[in-house]
């Protein structure tokens, strides 16, 4: 925060505080914010499944409101709406939060951001498996006309979010990012080894971090494992996360008599991990811009992913790894052998990806963030004085 900037209270609104890439982007921007001075309010509308207490510790006030039903969400707004009042901005993340978040602001008659996170109206469902698609799109042409900014953290996010009716001139772009001193610091400090995890010294180790669902593809990594177990012998696959595909995935590579996968589950030594791997593998068929592959930049781990939301951009700028097409199961497999094989094509991506991770810093994001929330503020504040 600069001298003359003043200190804002805003009103941070989601889903749930957990594990996921939009969750964790919350948190940063939380975090960022509140070191510059700023008031910061996280209401989650269902609960917090991660440790709050750092973001306590900054000072930063944590709301965790049960609403587990759409009823107990009605009556959360008009809870939400009372909180709103007492803040200068509210900003919601997720695809349901940008309903229930915008429409406790309009009942406050507070100035409302939005971050849109989503990898493809054709993943977003409801708990039951019901398509959403249609009733996000409804709900920002209603709304959009009413929310100060929309942010893209994707640039192919843009026309889709222009096809639903918001104004084009409210669109942002501000990518994803990660908190690259704090990343290198935890990569490097050695506080998960080889032999903890059953791995041998000379052991090639792929990475992928990400729910465990269907379009993650987790299905593609393991595959791809199979054969690099049969082109270079002792290859692990380190599959971090949760979700309900994991009891399928487990049992299909136990009858299918695939080697080498750990089922690592929720983990919080993901740097740790990430500088153990030789390789993050990202074959996911749909993303907006995953963090994951922020923090294996970050790192300096290379990169193949599939070419879904913004990650060909991504690697394009800053030539940390390659980009194949979404399930091209031989181009998969000629990427990642050609990383595993050539020492000094897996020396120049890692480099690539340290030298440009600035690029994805959250102090960076914080400010963009920063910038926008004042200048909606103060333009509120501008009409209200006329």
């Amino acid at each position: 925060m600069t001298p003359t900037q003043p200190r804002r209270r805003i009103l941070l609104v989601l889903s749930t505080l957990g594990w996921a890439g939009a969750e964790t982007q919350v948190i940063h921007l939380a975090s960022g914010l509140a070191r510059r001075g700023h008031q910061l309010t996280v209401a989650a509308l269902r609960d917090a499944a991660v440790n709050v207490e750092p973001l306590e510790d900054l000072g930063v006030r944590i709301l965790t409101l049960g609403a587990e039903s759409r009823a107990r969400r009605l009556l959360t707004v008009v809870q939400l709406a009372r909180i709103a009042r007492r803040m200068d901005l509210v900003h919601s993340t997720g695809w349901d939060t940008t309903l229930w978040g915008r429409l406790a602001a309009l009942l406050a008659r507070r100035p409302m951001t939005i971050t849109e996170q989503t990898p493809g109206r054709d993943e977003q469902v409801s708990r039951s498996g019901a398509p959403r698609g249609r009733w996000l799109a409804l709900h920002n042409r209603l709304l959009g006309r009413f929310t100060a900014r929309t942010v893209a953290c994707g640039r192919w996010q843009i026309p889709l979010l222009e096809s639903e009716g918001v104004p084009s001139a409210s669109i942002v772009h501000i990518p994803n990012a990660v908190p690259v001193d704090e990343l290198q610091a935890a990569a490097s400090n050695g506080g998960v080894t080889r032999e903890q995890l059953g791995l041998g010294s000379r052991t090639k180790i792929l990475f992928q971090g990400a729910r465990l669902l269907p379009h993650k593809n987790q299905r593609a990594t393991i595959a791809v494992l199979e054969r690099l177990r049969g082109h270079f012998g002792d290859v692990r696959a380190l599959l971090v996360g949760e979700g309900s595909d994991r009891s399928n995935l487990e049992r299909e590579a136990r009858e299918q008599g695939t080697e080498g996968v750990h089922f690592l589950g929720r983990r919080d030594d993901i740097p740790e991990l990430l500088g153990l791997s030789d390789l993050v593998v990202h074959p996911s068929r749909a993303e907006g811009l995953p963090l994951v592959l922020l923090e294996a930049i970050a790192v300096g781990v290379p990169v193949v992913a599939a070419d879904a939301g913004d990650v060909k951009r991504l690697l394009d700028e800053t030539g940390a790894g390659i980009c194949v097409g979404i399930d091209d199961a031989e181009a998969l497999f000629a990427a990642c052998r050609d990383i595993l094989e050539d020492e000094s094509l897996h020396r120049r991506l890692s480099e690539n990806a340290r030298e440009n991770s600035r690029r994805f810093d959250a102090a960076a994001m914080t400010s963009d963030y920063e910038a926008l929330f004042e200048s909606v503020i103060a333009s509120r504040e501008s009409v209200r004085s006329r």
